[in-house]
């Protein structure tokens, strides 16, 4: 039976070859139906289009993103939202988004474990746990592969303004970190079509 197994391994291993198995197809789950209730952005109208004029080009730690006017804050190396929507992109070496942060500000404030459990039950549980400072709580684990039909992405969930936090805001804010892998994805389908 070992041997089998090994066998086995060793043949899909082949089959690989220099493919990168981080972005095989099988390691993304579909999406629950709730996470479109809960994120209210179409994905196809975003990725792999041109920035919107409303979005301001900004560096931060070295890398470019583009940011919507009013939609944030800053607070030492902290940049949070504070509007509900799509407030954060980035592009690609093509200029194409392949990097959106989606807001939800809440009618009320929350603290973190419960936050944590409310959208944790809201989408199905994705997450086992959560990580917290005085400014913000991220649940994990962190890239959460996931698909919609043909579009593959890694989501992270960060959560600001809940109980004690520094940054003194009223309402606990959801921010659902998006990023396409829908590219790498349909390269790794291509590389282990081809024949080695």
């Amino acid at each position: 039976m070992r041997f089998l197994f090994l066998f086995l391994l060793l043949f899909y291993t082949s089959l690989l070859g220099d493919c990168k198995d981080e972005y095989s197809n099988e390691k993304y789950i579909t999406a629950p139906d709730s996470f479109f209730d809960v994120v209210k952005v179409n994905l196809t109208k975003w990725f792999d289009k041109r920035i919107p004029f409303e979005f301001k080009k900004t560096q931060i730690q070295n890398k470019i993103y583009y940011l919507r006017e009013n939609y944030y804050k800053v607070y030492k190396e902290y940049i949070y939202p504070v509007k509900s929507g799509v407030w954060k992109l980035h592009v690609d070496k093509n200029g194409l988004i392949d990097e959106l942060e989606y807001a939800k500000v809440l009618e009320y404030q929350n603290d973190n474990e419960s936050m944590a459990n409310e959208i944790n039950d809201e989408l199905e549980n994705l997450w086992f746990d959560w990580e917290a400072d005085q400014y913000e709580a991220i649940m994990k684990p962190e890239d959460i592969k996931l698909h919609v039909k043909k579009i593959y992405f890694s989501l992270n969930l960060y959560m600001y303004g809940n109980e004690d936090n520094q940054l003194k805001l009223k309402n606990s804010i959801l921010n659902f970190h998006i990023i396409n892998n829908s590219h790498e994805v349909n390269d790794f389908l291509e590389c282990i079509q081809k024949p080695n």
